[in-house]
């Protein structure tokens, strides 16, 4: 008697039993794939095929927050996000930004001057965004798009139109491979 299961039923890269290094995966079958035929085990598998089960972009962001040139606070945020085959790409921009929204500590003593101009910007009836993830196409000259990860301060330009010192300046490092692609 033979079953048949897609072999993506059995595992996934969620799964703690799962072990993804390099180019070999390693799992434990369930046990009842497992037969007892004269008191020996026997697995078998007709056909197997195995894709990567994810990608991830992962890198450190750099974020200073400066009054004057003078710098007031220096944070480095890790921001991740694992690709699976239906994430899409507003999801992973919309994970950055909630992202940094929980790991920026906007309570250091320090950013006081940054607090009472956003509590300013609030009354006024504006809260922008200190960052914002996003993405573009950009059309190459044979017709084809790449994809570019564009990372802005909103809250640069309301300080500039508003002629508050106060400036954001960020940088990214340590890219993992698939950032980089």
């Amino acid at each position: 008697m033979y079953r048949q299961i897609p072999l993506s039923v059995a595992f996934s890269s969620e799964n703690p039993d799962v072990k993804i290094k390099g180019n070999k995966v390693t799992f434990k079958f369930p046990t009842d794939w497992i037969m007892n035929i004269n008191e020996e085990k026997y697995i078998g598998i007709t056909s197997m095929y195995i894709t990567r089960a994810f990608r991830k972009v992962d890198f450190i962001l750099q974020v200073e927050i400066e009054n004057d040139e003078q710098s007031l606070s220096a944070q480095n945020i890790h921001i991740y996000k694992y690709f699976k085959d239906d994430t899409t790409l507003q999801q992973c921009m919309t994970s950055f930004n909630e992202m940094f929204e929980k790991k920026f500590n906007i309570e250091v003593q320090t950013l006081q001057p940054l607090r009472e101009f956003l509590a300013q910007l609030k009354e006024e009836g504006s809260q922008p965004q200190l960052i914002d993830f996003h993405y573009e196409f950009n059309e190459n000259e044979d017709g084809t798009h790449d994809c570019q990860f564009v990372v802005f301060s909103p809250f640069n330009e309301v300080a500039k139109e508003k002629e508050n010192p106060l400036r954001i300046r960020f940088q990214i490092s340590e890219p993992s491979d698939d950032f980089k692609k």
